[in-house]
């Protein structure tokens, strides 16, 4: 990815080294040494106040900062005493990580890059500002002078940096930013004539650390096909079955892609046993990471779905409670109704995937009577089928009664519908109603499952009202608690467009 020691002597020599400076024209830099070559900074004599030099190198392959973690070492001196803080603040080093500008005087980049500075060596981001990240967890290196360093600087796929001097950790910090990694370089800042060439820089590497896909869950969607979650979106082809294998028998038909990018399902010619074991080798993502071999083994559900309670609704209504999730859509029409006495029944044939089912029956059925529930070719998503099932239970109505509906009958009079049959005397009790903030009827009359309720005041016109209700039974006795519902007396004619 990235590797010089610079022993060729040559900055134009792979990898290509461009370098510039603010005292004319040349590099900037040159290469020194004897038998150990380096990089050492090369600015002109001459001037004064701040004078800055810059080197960079293209990083040849694209950085995948999302799955990868990757590694950046490099040897620097700066050869010069130790400086007041003042003047050190003018002589110093950033060496840029990744930059997405290969001109680094241009202050225009943005990137990660440590700088090295005789009070400190630091973690910097630049994007619109310059921003020096907190290490923490670490023991910071105390510094002698001339100051040497040996510089290793890792990132996780995670986004979290971390910081090694001399071999010694100095702490981590997370930033999930990422820039373009185009350029890796060197930033020299000097202020005085006689430390224009004493910034020394050797053994540059960058390289990446492999880190495979991660499969992170196994899922059984029916009985014949897989789902597959990774961390990360992978490579697939339907000609690559042969990477999953099934039981060390089988490989998968068909290998599909899921609506989100790191999912696959897998869908076999047979159906799963009980217990079974997926292999799957050298898959590998979109940068050629590959997960070498993997093994999990999963349970198949073999058994078919049971009625585990029942709970009255209303007097024709009940709730099935399934031990496991049912799917309507995959039936072959199955059979509910009750045994004994035999009371047809319907239920919605459209209610997708669910563990619970509302049967309305044909015929109104007696609290505290005993009945036996009759449900004929039950499947769950596994295909398990439950071809006959007797199941007893004690009808008890539970759920309170509601309105389904109100209307302006009147001026003065508003008609409410019920979803059950209701008790005469607390339906007929005045006190139960009341139009917010405390206009109550004069009188209440049931009517089957409708009360009418009529009031001593005309209702005013086209403006919302809030009814609320409390304490109407049913039959079993549950009592409401407090339901609210609005309506409009609406006088207004309609309009001819």
């Amino acid at each position: 990815m990235l590797s010089d020691n610079f022993s060729d002597a040559n900055l134009q020599s792979v990898p290509t080294w461009t370098g510039s400076h603010t005292q004319g024209s040349g590099m900037g830099f040159t290469i020194a040494g004897g038998a150990n070559l380096y990089l050492q900074s090369d600015i002109p004599r001459g001037g004064r106040g701040l004078r800055k030099a810059y080197i960079f190198t293209p990083i040849t392959q694209n950085l995948d900062f999302h799955y990868a973690n990757y590694e950046w070492n490099f040897w620097v001196k700066l050869d010069f005493q130790k400086l007041s803080q003042r003047v050190a603040n003018k002589n110093y080093v950033n060496i840029y990580l990744t930059s997405d500008k290969a001109h680094l005087n241009t202050e225009r980049q943005k990137g990660f890059f440590i700088r090295i500075h005789q009070y400190e060596i630091a973690l910097y981001k630049k994007s619109n500002t310059t921003k020096k990240l907190t290490l923490t967890g670490g023991s910071p290196t105390v510094f002698t002078y001339p100051l040497t360093a040996r510089l290793q600087v890792k990132r996780q796929a995670s986004g979290v940096w971390s910081l090694f001097i001399n071999g010694v950790f100095q702490g981590s910090v997370k930033d999930n930013e990422t820039f373009t990694p185009s350029y890796f370089g060197i930033q020299v800042f000097c202020s005085g004539n006689a430390r224009l060439k004493k910034y020394y820089f050797d053994d540059i590497k960058i390289r990446k650390i492999n880190t495979p896909p991660e499969w992170q869950s196994i899922q059984v969607i029916n009985q014949n096909t897989l789902g597959l979650t990774f961390d990360r979106p992978v490579n697939i082809k339907l000609s690559d079955n042969h990477l999953y294998l099934l039981n060390g028998v089988a490989f998968p038909k068909t290998i599909r892609r899921g609506t989100a990018s790191n999912t696959l399902f897998l869908e076999f010619n047979q159906p799963f046993r009980k217990s079974n074991e997926l292999k799957i080798s050298k898959i590998s993502d979109f940068y050629n990471h590959s997960l070498v071999d993997a093994t999990r083994t999963f349970q198949v559900d073999k058994v078919p779905p049971q009625v585990q309670k029942v709970e009255g609704i209303n007097t024709k209504t009940v709730k099935l409670f399934f031990s496991e999730e049912i799917t309507l859509s995959e039936f072959r029409f199955p059979t509910i109704g009750l045994a004994s006495p035999t009371v047809s029944a319907s239920y919605n044939t459209n209610a997708g995937a669910t563990t619970t089912l509302k049967i309305q029956f044909a015929a109104a059925l007696k609290q505290n009577q005993t009945y036996y529930l009759f449900i004929s070719h039950i499947s769950d998503r596994m295909g398990n089928e439950a071809k006959n099932i007797y199941f007893p239970f004690v009808f008890t109505d539970v759920a309170p009664p509601k309105i389904t509906n109100i209307k302006v009958s009147s001026p003065q009079s508003l008609s409410l519908s019920f979803d059950d049959s209701i008790e005469l005397l607390s339906s007929e009790k005045p006190s139960h109603y009341t139009i917010l903030p405390n206009q109550k009827p004069i009188s209440a009359i049931l009517r089957g499952k409708t009360v009418e309720l009529i009031f001593s005041e005309s209702f005013a016109e086209n403006t919302i009202l809030e009814l609320s209700v409390k304490g109407v039974e049913d039959l079993s006795g549950n009592a409401m608690q407090t339901q609210q519902i609005t309506f409009q007396r609406d006088t207004r004619k309609p309009s001819v467009d």
